[in-house]
């Protein structure tokens, strides 16, 4: 605390130094622009008492080239005030025409049938949206309905940038990913936002009421936001708060743990049953009774003809498991079943050992 304490005393510092050289800087200019207004009124009406001396001029003349001088300088009085309120107009204007530049408007689009959950994936390289360079290249496999996909690969391996582009939240750069035959971008978002379930990495839960949560801020079935809880065996826990399920979450989550989230996060995503479910890291928080209620979910999903895929790291998901994508560095790098992966693993960790072990010696001669 004493380091955070220090740290925050420096950078505020620094924030006040700064806003007292802009203070300093203003009042300064303010005072230069006043006094020049005074100024000028000043010569102005001494060259006015000049002229009405030598009767050149009315005193009447004075007194009007006096508010004339006045109006004149008025604008620049003005100019001076509105400034800053145009120098931060002129940026949150440059900040909303990159980000339109970046984020075009999406198209009205045709829509589509109901989707089954048919998922192919063909040399798709994803990025963030603005960046130019790819995160997940050659990306290549498909996922039939009533199966399950896990997704393996160390950490940085582009798991998490290759579920954002399946969702289609980041763009598809080259090659396709393509839902029932029909490319991702071409269904409209309100479309098939409540086709599919997610269940992201980091959670994140709206201030509401945990059904509100549940049912994604739409009309809130009551049978069908009982059935997603018990779908991901949070019914009882979310029955033992405060309120039930009309509890208010705030939104960092508020009296709920980690793992209440996540699994409430999980009933979210199961909800209405969607035909593609995509679960990055479900069991990040989970304990043993958690895992067991996943794996019961993504079973009873599988069961009604849903297509999983899965983000993880623990083996606890394999049994459940039809297909595994191995990625590694941004790249697909093997696809297959648990034991066909497993095999291609060990065959190549054997080629290895073999062509270490078969590898010529060097001998070195002494030169005389």
């Amino acid at each position: 605390m004493d380091e955070l304490q220090r740290q925050w005393r420096e950078k505020q510092s620094a924030v006040i130094e700064k806003q007292s050289y802009a203070s300093r800087k203003a009042s300064t200019f303010n005072a230069v622009t006043k006094t020049m207004r005074l100024a000028v009124q000043s010569a102005a009406l001494a060259a006015g008492a000049y002229l009405a001396l030598v009767q050149e001029i009315s005193p009447g003349m004075i007194i009007a080239g006096s508010i004339l001088i006045g109006r004149a300088l008025q604008p620049v009085e003005m100019a001076v005030g509105a400034w800053r309120g145009y120098v931060d107009v002129k940026a949150q204007y440059k900040r909303l025409a990159e980000l339109l530049t970046n984020v075009p408007p999406a198209p009205q689009r045709m829509q589509l049938p109901p989707i089954v959950g048919k998922l192919t994936v063909t040399e798709a390289a994803i990025s963030p949206p603005g960046s130019i360079q790819p995160f997940v290249t050659e990306a290549s496999f498909k996922c039939t309905p009533a199966t399950a996909t896990m997704v393996v690969g160390p950490s940085g391996a582009g798991k998490s940038t290759l579920i954002r582009g399946i969702l289609g939240v980041w763009p598809t750069v080259m090659g396709s990913v393509r839902l029932d035959d029909a490319e991702i971008k071409h269904y409209g978002e309100a479309e098939l936002g409540p086709q599919i379930g997610y269940l992201p990495q980091d959670i994140e839960l709206l201030q509401g009421s945990v059904s509100q949560n549940i049912a994604r801020f739409g009309e809130v079935n009551a049978d069908l936001v009982v059935k997603a809880a018990i779908d991901a065996g949070v019914h009882e826990i979310i029955l033992s708060l405060a309120n039930g399920y009309d509890t208010q979450i705030e939104m960092a989550g508020g009296i709920l743990s980690p793992g209440q989230r996540q699994r409430i996060a999980l009933a979210r995503a199961l909800y209405r049953r969607p035909k593609l479910v995509l679960l990055d890291e479900p069991n990040s928080n989970l304990d043993e009774a958690g895992e067991l209620a996943l794996n019961a979910a993504i079973t009873l999903l599988k069961e009604s003809g849903s297509t999983v895929i899965i983000v993880s790291h623990r083996q606890s998901i394999l049994p459940l498991v039809d297909q595994l994508v191995v990625m590694a560095k941004g790249r697909v790098v093997d696809v297959g079943s648990v034991d066909e992966v497993a095999r291609n693993v060990q065959q190549a960790s054997d080629q290895r050992a073999k062509t270490k072990k078969i590898a010529p010696t060097t001998t070195v001669v002494p030169v005389s």
